[in-house]
């Protein structure tokens, strides 16, 4: 496919969504970031963009506060079910929480 042909895919594309701007690279944002938000883990989505530092793929993401809400809610709901259990909490745990160690600390604002 030439660059006319994809500049012509998606103008068209632009025009039925009834969208004013859309680049190839503001799609590329908005599916690594539709990945994420789907659940993907952030180094599966690092590896889906090709990018070869983690921090560059946590700049690219765009996500909604809702989304990072939903996170921490999911994350604070099982720290309090290992502390009603009177389970310590460990360090680095993911699986508990679904959340990655880059993640955690991220919603701990310690990024």
């Amino acid at each position: 496919m030439s660059p006319a042909g994809l500049d012509q895919i998606l103008d068209s594309a632009r025009s039925r969504a009834g969208l004013a701007q859309a680049t190839c690279h503001q799609l590329r944002h908005t599916c690594l970031t539709r990945l994420r938000e789907a659940g993907m883990a952030l180094e599966a989505v690092q590896a889906q963009a090709g990018h070869a530092s983690i921090e560059s793929t946590r700049i690219y993401l765009h996500l909604a506060d809702d989304w990072l809400a939903s996170q921490y809610r999911r994350a604070a709901e099982a720290i309090d079910a290992q502390l009603l259990a009177g389970k310590p909490l460990p360090d680095n745990d993911t699986a508990s929480s679904g959340l990655s160690v880059v993640d955690r600390e991220r919603i701990r604002g310690r990024s």
